[in-house]
C-alpha cells in the first residue's frame, strides 16, 4: 500500500548530535512566535502564523541523535473548509548516520493529498525543512518566521505563499496603496479570495519560473482594487471568461472549483472578478470590491 504522508529528506556534514540541537531549536528555523518549550519530552508548545494559521503541539517522542515527534494536539486554518486538518496527525524527524553525513528525514504523517491544505502545507513544509532548518545546522543561523507585524490581507497572503512561490523561482512583490480604507467583509473569506488567485497564478509560472505582482488600489469609483499579475502561459481568449466556470480547470489535477468560489465570495458583495491577457506574457486577475461593504452574518 503507498504511503502518501508528505515526506521529504536531505543530508548534511554536521554530526546527528548538532543536527538534532538544530530541530529542537524550533524558534531558529520555524517561527520566532513559538511559545513553549520545544526541547523535552512531553512539553508544548504553540505556533501561530498571523490569523492564518495556528497549532498546537506536543512532544511524544525524544531521542537525542535519533528521533523527534510532535502530535498535533489542536489546528486551526482560515482558508480550509475543515478548520482542524492537522488535528491528530504526527510531525516526525529522524536522524540516521550515513557515511559521514547526517541523514535528516521528515515526514508530516496524515498530511496526504486529499487534505485542502495540502498543497500549501507540503510546499511551506518542503521550505522550511529543506531550506531554514538545513541553514540552521549548516550554518547557525535559519530563517524563521519573524516577529509579526500589522500588513494588508494581499500581503499577508504574499508572505505566506512567498516559500511556495520561491520552489519555482517566482519572485513575489506587492504594490499597495497608502490609505485604503479597510472593509468590513469577511476577513477570512477575502484571504481566502487572494490566496485562490496567487495560488493561480504560481500555478502558471510552476515550469518557467516568473515575476507575481500583487496590486491594490482605489479605482475611480472609490471602489477597491486589486490585482494579481504573472507572467506565465496566458489565458486562450475564450477561457478568460469559462475559467470562472465549476469544473473548468487548467490544472491537471485541478478540482475546477478555487476560481468559482473565487467569484461567488466577490459577487456576494457586489463587487466582480475577471481576467485578462496581458500584452507581454501572462494573464492578470482583477477583483473589485465596493468601500462600503458590509460583512456577511
Amino acid at each position: 500500500m503507498t504511503n502518501h504522508d508528505f515526506t521529504t529528506t536531505f543530508s548534511v556534514e554536521q554530526s546527528p548530535e548538532k543536527t538534532f540541537n538544530a530541530i529542537t531549536n524550533v524558534r531558529g528555523w520555524w517561527s520566532e512566535e513559538i511559545e513553549g518549550a520545544t526541547d523535552n519530552l512531553g512539553a508544548e508548545f504553540i505556533y501561530h502564523y498571523e490569523d492564518v494559521h495556528r497549532c498546537k503541539m506536543k512532544i511524544t517522542e525524544f531521542v537525542p541523535g535519533e528521533r523527534i515527534a510532535w502530535l498535533v494536539l489542536d489546528n486551526y486554518f482560515n482558508f480550509t473548509e475543515d478548520k482542524t486538518e492537522w488535528k491528530d496527525t504526527q510531525v516526525i524527524f529522524e536522524i540516521s548516520q550515513n557515511g559521514d553525513k547526517s541523514e535528516i528525514r521528515f515526514t508530516h504523517s496524515g498530511l496526504v493529498p486529499e487534505y485542502e491544505c495540502f498543497h500549501v502545507c507540503s510546499n511551506a513544509w518542503g521550505s522550511y525543512i529543506n531550506g531554514s532548518l538545513r541553514s540552521l545546522i549548516t550554518t547557525g543561523k535559519g530563517q524563521p518566521n519573524q516577529k509579526e507585524k500589522a500588513m494588508g490581507k494581499s500581503e499577508e497572503m504574499a508572505a505566506l505563499l512567498e516559500s511556495e512561490a520561491a520552489r519555482y523561482s517566482i519572485a513575489i512583490s506587492a504594490e499597495i496603496e497608502e490609505d485604503i480604507p479597510k472593509l468590513q467583509a469577511d476577513r477570512v473569506q477575502l484571504q481566502q479570495v487572494i490566496m485562490n488567485l496567487m495560488l493561480n497564478a504560481i500555478e502558471a509560472m510552476k515550469d518557467t519560473g516568473g515575476e507575481l505582482i500583487i496590486r491594490s488600489q482605489l479605482n475611480r469609483d472609490g471602489w477597491l482594487l486589486v490585482s494579481i499579475s504573472d507572467t506565465g502561459v496566458g489565458l486562450p481568449e475564450e477561457w478568460t471568461e469559462e475559467i470562472f466556470d465549476p469544473f473548468h480547470s487548467t490544472k491537471p489535477q485541478g478540482t475546477g472549483m478555487g476560481l468559482t468560489i473565487t467569484r461567488s465570495i466577490v459577487e456576494s458583495y457586489g463587487g466582480r472578478v475577471w481576467a485578462t491577457n496581458n500584452q507581454g506574457a501572462g494573464a492578470t486577475f482583477h477583483l473589485t470590491l465596493p468601500g462600503e461593504v458590509e460583512a456577511h452574518e
